[in-house]
């Protein structure tokens, strides 16, 4: 009995695997980390940033593109938010965004009320997807003066075929 459980483990084991082993990345180039470097607004809301800078893994940065046929999956976005004042209401998003209509989707979100200092990891198991010709964008509201915090987001994840 002990010996088939495990190879029914086993089993189960290697079928999880085989079936996403498409979507992950099968090298390390596919990964990268992105974050706002080029102070470009999203279009659909004006305090809106694009996300769009590769830091590579050299310490260089290019800018971000999906190519075409493939897709960029988000795994997960650090934010970091400069300066917010102890007490003050604020929200955090990262969207994708079409940059010619300004459709957008928000990919993941943060609130709360800051203690003086705003840091979080949001990480999304299954991925989020970007498709080639979107763009990221994120955008940081304070609640209780109206403001726009500067923020540091990074979205980490990796490009995949778009099968």
């Amino acid at each position: 009995m002990r010996h088939s459980l495990l190879v029914v483990i086993a089993s189960s084991l290697s079928l999880a695997s085989t079936a996403t082993a498409g979507l992950l990345p099968s090298k390390p180039s596919q990964l990268a980390d992105v974050s706002s470097g080029s102070n470009i607004s999203c279009k659909f809301f004006a305090q809106a940033y694009a996300i769009d800078t590769v830091q590579e893994s050299d310490g260089t940065s290019v800018t971000f593109e999906i190519p075409a046929k493939h897709v960029f999956v988000v795994t997960s976005v650090d934010f970091n938010i400069q300066g917010p004042a102890s007490g003050h209401r604020y929200e955090a998003a990262v969207s994708r965004e079409n940059p010619t209509t300004g459709a957008n989707a928000n990919i993941t979100e943060i609130a709360g009320v800051s203690n003086g200092s705003v840091n979080a990891t949001i990480v999304i198991p299954s991925g989020s997807v970007v498709k080639s010709g979107m763009r990221l964008c994120s955008v940081v509201d304070d609640f209780t003066d109206f403001s726009h915090p500067i923020a540091e987001i990074i979205v980490h994840g990796f490009f995949a075929a778009d099968k």
